[in-house]
């Protein structure tokens, strides 16, 4: 084995000079000069190395068994190589995840192609992706491991430009370090034979078995992290809290507050900070939240570069350097709690000194924008992030214009993409007065969702003051208007971040000329209200001007709705009939279909029920309502058969609950007692 090179550390000699150094020894030690042999310990960078040549040669040189893991492999020349060396005779082993198909297709080509030639392979069925980049070298006692994954670009410059051409971002680790090899021996085999995570997809026969020793804690390297076995994010921000000289931050995608929360403690105590990120991930509606982190960075002053987009090659690497204690923080975890917590990954918290120079100087070249020789790079690879603003706010309830609004009212909007906190303007002045400021509704009406957001100006949450203690006036018209804000919001902050904000238009609403009147005479409706599960399940909304219907397999979207009836006045021979003012929520279907079924009439009340203490469902079939259109409008439902049947059985009251009978996008609301459309129980002759 060739020794660790220790003049790495010198500041005299760059680690690159020394691998390349290196790789020469080793090719003029082999019979084909073209031949690439892997260095005892180094670090790639794809940005003009071709780290790609080193992986092809090593499976070539492999001669006793190759174990290999990868969320998604597209790149045929791996495994091209890999099945002529289970042809071969070699021993090959595969972990893989089948989620990335629908983002990959050419995965289920090359992965078929290694289930044909005969290897084994597992794959990771629980939640949580398996997110190992990683290939091991049994013969050559080698491994590599990286955030990169298996495809053309992301190990090496593209073809056809050349250095600093069409590259995703990343750095490869290649050592033949017994204790990091040993490290991940003992990890693969504990993957291989898990029954709990992963299942048999091809070619396995027999009972799961270890190939590796079992190794001791004193044979194995406790720099190296495995989520989710050990949380990457929690001995992150324990050795970031150290950190009193420096951080640079290389990440592509930051959706968790933690490790940010922590960057900004460094900021505020003196400590600089620098971050790379990837300007592709910053307007990625499936991750709304990386907008949010780095705004929030950007906004306490740490200055921030990204990847100029103009290749569509993304900034896909993930490393940290803390200079004063002196580590590398090197892997294939993003800042995403996933990555933290439930997906397979592997990081390396290392203090090998050269090893920490290697990402030191690697940042500089991103940061400066120059080559490993010192010339620069133009067009420039990193450019100056640039913060951006958020959707401009649409009015979702009450409508632009509506009348007949009761004595306290929701406001709702879609805030859209971007906005992650709100100015609030209600009143009856044009424009109308500024009456909350940075509301942040939280994550359950984040981007754009069904769960649209919302304020009652009257009783606003915490720490918010009513804007109407009393109720809304009778007969009034107010005006209200909503900001969306990002993070970064008003600007200011120790860069003189610029203010970034969109407001909506000004909207009304006629509040009706006196408070409603109930119906006349004994056979009315006496309680109404609706009820959420999830994380709402505890609360009451008894007092609400809406009544929402929705099913779904998923408890958060769950919204049933329940009325008592009073039917003492009804006489043999009427007619009875339901009246409902409502509509669907969006037009996503074209109409939702909602069951009215009996339930206990006693054991609740319109200002205590909740999902949790909701009334039991009684026996008996009553008519369904089909609800259609995004226009509120009456519909009636006739119940005459089910009350005339109860009032002979001599029942005065019953109670009954409106609940979805299909799982469906939209949902159904309907105006509760509370608005000038109230529900209604119509008796005729």
């Amino acid at each position: 084995m060739i020794p660790e090179l220790g003049y790495c550390t010198s500041r005299l000699l760059s680690c690159t000079t020394a691998v390349t150094a290196l790789t020469l020894i080793l090719i003029s030690a082999t019979p084909s000069p073209a031949q690439v042999v892997a260095p005892a310990d180094r670090l790639c960078d794809n940005a003009y190395e071709d780290c790609r040549a080193t992986i092809l040669q090593m499976i070539r040189n492999e001669k006793a068994g190759i174990d290999v893991s990868y969320w998604f492999m597209t790149d045929w020349r791996y495994s091209s190589e890999i099945i002529k060396r289970w042809k071969a005779g070699v021993p090959v082993r595969i972990l893989l995840d089948l989620r990335s198909d629908s983002l990959y297709p050419a995965a289920v080509t090359i992965r078929e192609s290694f289930i044909d030639a005969g290897i084994p392979i597992r794959y990771k069925f629980t939640s949580g992706i398996n997110h190992w980049k990683m290939m091991l070298y049994r013969g050559q006692s080698a491994v590599h491991f990286s955030a990169a994954n298996f495809a053309n670009g992301s190990y090496s410059p593209s073809e056809a430009g050349g250095e600093y051409f069409k590259y995703v971002d990343e750095a490869i680790y290649f050592t033949t370090d017994e204790k990091v090899v040993q490290t991940f021996m003992n990890k693969y085999d504990d993957l291989w034979t898990n029954t709990t995570h992963y299942h048999n997809l091809a070619n396995i026969s027999g009972p799961l078995t270890r190939t590796y020793p079992t190794y001791s804690e004193n044979d194995l390297d406790p720099e190296l992290n495995f989520p989710p076995d050990e949380d990457y994010h929690d001995r992150l921000i324990a050795q970031m809290k150290n950190e009193t000289q420096r951080i640079d931050v290389v990440m592509f995608r930051i959706t968790s507050a933690k490790p940010t929360d922590e960057m900004i403690r460094r900021v505020k105590a003196g400590v600089p900070v620098r971050l790379i990120t990837d300007r592709r991930q910053y307007r990625n509606t499936k991750y709304f939240w990386h907008s949010y982190n780095v705004d929030r960075m950007y906004l306490a002053g740490i200055p921030i570069k990204w990847k100029d987009s103009g290749t569509e090659q993304d900034m896909h690497q993930k490393s940290v350097v803390l200079h004063g204690v002196d580590m590398g923080i090197f892997g294939s975890s993003n800042w995403t709690s996933s990555s933290s917590s439930i997906q397979r990954e592997h990081n390396y918290f290392t203090r090998k000194t050269w090893f920490v120079d290697w990402l030191k100087e690697q940042f500089l070249r991103k940061w400066n924008n120059t080559r490993a020789n010192g010339t620069a790079v133009t067009p420039a690879q990193y450019v100056n992030y640039t913060p951006g603003l958020p959707d401009t706010p649409v009015n979702s309830s009450p409508a632009n214009g509506a009348v007949g609004i009761a004595s306290s009212v929701t406001l709702k909007w879609e805030g859209g993409w971007w906005a992650h906190k709100y100015d609030i303007y209600f009143g009856t002045t044009n424009p109308p007065p500024l009456i909350a400021q940075n509301f942040m509704p939280g994550s359950a009406t984040a981007g754009v969702s069904s769960n649209k957001e919302s304020f009652n100006p009257c009783a606003p949450p915490a720490p918010f003051v009513s804007a109407c203690p009393a109720g809304l006036a009778p007969g009034k018209t107010y005006l209200w208007r909503v900001r969306g804000k990002t993070m970064i919001g008003d600007g200011g902050g120790p860069l003189n971040a610029p203010a970034r904000s969109i407001a909506g238009s000004i909207w009304t609403f006629t509040t009706t000329a006196s408070a409603p009147v109930p119906p006349s005479g004994a056979s009315r409706i006496v309680a109404d209200a609706y009820v959420r599960g999830g994380q709402y399940a505890n609360t009451n909304y008894g007092n609400g001007t809406e009544l929402v219907i929705k099913y779904s397999t998923d408890a958060a979207y769950l919204r049933e709705s329940y009325m008592r009836l009073d039917i003492s006045a009804v006489k043999t021979g009427q007619t009875v009939r339901l009246r409902l003012f409502g509509k669907l929520s969006d037009t996503r279907v074209s109409s939702v279909t909602a069951a009215i079924v009996p339930v206990a009439t006693d054991g609740w009340t319109e200002t205590a029920v909740t999902w949790n203490n909701r009334p039991a469902v009684g026996p008996g079939t009553w008519p369904t309502v089909t609800v259609s259109g995004t226009t509120a409008k009456w519909y009636e439902i006739n119940i005459t058969s089910q009350v005339q049947a109860l009032r002979a059985a001599g029942t005065n009251s019953v109670a009954i609950a409106i609940k979805g009978a299909a799982d469906t996008l939209p949902y159904v609301t309907f105006s509760a007692r509370e608005t000038a459309n109230a529900p209604q129980l119509v008796v005729t002759p």
